[in-house]
């Protein structure tokens, strides 16, 4: 390949992390720092292997560290100079991007899956690392200058703009509440609906800045607050997914970070503001895997590949320093606006995952991030693809061709990997047609059934319509309808119930009250029995007692003259003694 004539942008750089597997896998080789080799184990494309360079190629063993050091020296510490920063995580679903962008710790994170190494200890994500990092600073220039903090959570599902950060802001209003008044307990349970059917406007501020209107930002001065707002938002996001809905897998989220810097002495001395933003972006499969997936998952795909192509043309037109940048195009490049122009700092990390299975999505993961970076490539290819991705990236119906976007390497055999893509995109095209024939017919089913004068099939064609709002109230009037007649039914049967459990207490209180009643006719029966019994044993016993007292009166009488008997005979005999005392004195 021979060097573009255009002049790169410095500012823009563009790496690579491979994914971490448990087993050995030969389809991706890490050359030196900077390249990364595919080989084409399967033999899928006419060419064993291919090469690809970028500024930064992090291996399987690479640590949380050291990505966040390299973003820290390519960007995040200009940031403190007034320049705005763009971190961007690209690959397809399961290659690694979000364990990148915020990474895993119990203080925030819900999953319980290890992507990566547990001997990993520090396993948070760059943004952690980030806000630790500015808060650090601000200590170490505290007393001189302040850093001021804000961040919003938002992300972009359907072409949606939702904010994920009002879960947070919800709760801790509701705790403030709670805390003033400590005698009501109050609890919240957040109303996904509200989060499903939000779609925030992206406008234009006077300083020329894209803004989102009402969006929550949080101010941030310590980290168990980050975590704070990072956990509200997942579990958020859990709970809508709980519904079947793959958030995580198919919506673009973006955290910015707003700094603000203000001297300490003198508050009106002007610093540059900056901003940071994070993009953690849905999983880039080909739209050939979600059309047999049914007409959600399609419009997921067509809607997520729209996205990415104008990013990538936003990202091309950065590359070369163009001055004429497309980011009207999607919201998705309307919102990373202001960090993403040639002045600013903006990183790409192509994750990549190394299992064989996954091969043309790893190569097309490689693809996209050469041509956004516009590494050797020539001027007129340069055309040729921008002309791609211009003319047949988003077809008039809202349909889109994979080929302007994911092209294969300017290597030998180049025409016939090209005729391979538009027979491919002519197979997709005629499935698609198909596709849309029969979900036409049965919107028409579906609207004769129900007697309906919405056209639906406009709707499925513009899900924020105000027809389609009018169908979603009605949906949810018919869901709340049905909700109160289970809810009057089963206050039916729970009033039945109540009735069967009140007869039935009724019924054992009478039964106890005639056994009670029974139990007292008899207990005083036997009272008066036992009465009775006792009057007679009485009588009884006193007139023994009487007989008794007689015989004793007898006895002691007898016992009474006895004694007076002895005694005279005693005195008798007392008398004769002295008596014969006397006679025999006097002889």
């Amino acid at each position: 390949m021979s060097k573009s004539t255009m002049t790169l942008n410095n500012n823009f750089k563009v790496c690579a992390r491979i994914k971490p597997l448990e087993y050995s896998s030969r389809m991706l080789e890490v050359n030196g720092e900077n390249t990364v080799t595919i080989r084409d184990i399967n033999n899928k494309t006419n060419m064993e292997k291919q090469n690809f360079r970028f500024n930064k190629v992090f291996d399987a063993f690479s640590k949380q560290d050291n990505i966040f050091q390299y973003v820290v020296d390519n960007g995040i510490s200009k940031a403190l100079d007034g320049t705005n920063c763009c971190v961007i995580s690209y690959g397809q679903t399961g290659a690694g991007k979000t364990f990148t962008t915020f990474g895993e710790d119990d203080k925030y994170s819900t999953n319980t899956i290890n992507l990566y190494s547990d001997t990993q200890k520090d396993k948070r994500g760059i943004i952690p690392k980030t806000i630790e990092y500015l808060l650090n600073k601000n200590q170490e220039m505290a007393g001189v200058r302040e850093l001021i903090l804000t961040c919003n959570f938002v992300e972009i599902y359907l072409d949606q703009v939702r904010d994920i950060s009002r879960n947070h802001i919800d709760r801790n209003q509701l705790s403030s509440a709670t805390k003033r008044n400590s005698t009501t307990t109050t609890t919240m349970d957040f109303n996904t609906a509200s989060y499903d059917n939000e779609s925030l406007e992206i406008y234009e501020h006077a300083n020329g800045q894209m803004l989102i209107r009402n969006v929550k930002n949080v101010i941030i001065k310590s980290m168990d607050e980050l975590y704070s707002l990072l956990g509200s938002g997942f579990k958020i996001r859990e709970k809508a997914e709980s519904k079947g809905n793959q958030i995580w897998a198919r919506a673009h989220t973006i955290f910015t970070i707003n700094i603000v810097q203000k001297e300490v002495e003198n508050e009106d001395l002007p610093f540059p503001k900056s901003m940071i933003q994070f993009v953690d972006l849905a999983g880039s499969e080909r739209i050939a895997k979600s059309i047999t997936e049914g007409q959600h998952k399609f419009q997921e795909a067509v809607l997520i590949m729209s996205h990415l192509t104008s990013l990538y043309k936003v990202l091309a037109a950065i590359a070369v320093n163009s001055k004429n940048i497309p980011y009207r195009d999607s919201k998705l490049t309307k919102l990373l606006s202001n960090c993403l122009n040639p002045y600013n700092n903006i990183i790409m990390i192509a994750h990549l995952h190394p299992a064989e299975s996954n091969f043309e999505e790893t190569l097309n993961t490689l693809q996209y991030a050469e041509r956004c970076k516009n590494i050797d490539f020539k001027e007129k290819k340069m055309g040729a693809m921008a002309g791609a991705a211009a003319g047949g990236g988003v077809q008039s119906s809202g349909h889109i061709e994979e080929s302007g976007m994911f092209g294969t390497a300017s290597t030998v055999n180049n025409d016939k990997m090209w005729k391979k893509m538009n027979d491919e995109i002519a197979e997709l095209k005629n499935k698609l047609e198909t596709f849309q024939k029969d979900h036409k017919t049965k919107l028409e089913r579906i609207q004769m059934y129900l007697g309906l004068e919405i056209d639906l099939e406009r709707i499925s064609a513009n899900p924020l319509s105000k027809e389609a709002q009018v169908l979603t109230n009605m949906k949810n009037v018919h869901l709340e309808n049905q909700n109160l007649k289970i809810a009057v039914a089963q206050s039916d049967e729970q009033i039945a119930m109540m009735r069967r459990e009140v007869d039935e207490d009724r019924k054992d209180f009478y039964s106890k009250q005639n056994k009670t009643e029974s139990k007292l006719v008899e207990v005083r029966e036997q009272i008066k029995r036992d009465t009775e019994k006792f009057k007679t044993d009485k009588n009884k016993d006193e007139e023994a007692l009487r007989k008794q007292i007689n015989q004793l009166t007898q006895e002691n009488k007898k016992l009474l003259q006895h004694n007076t008997q002895l005694l005279d005979e005693k005195t008798h005999a007392i008398m004769n003694f002295n008596a014969n005392l006397n006679v025999m004195e006097m002889m």
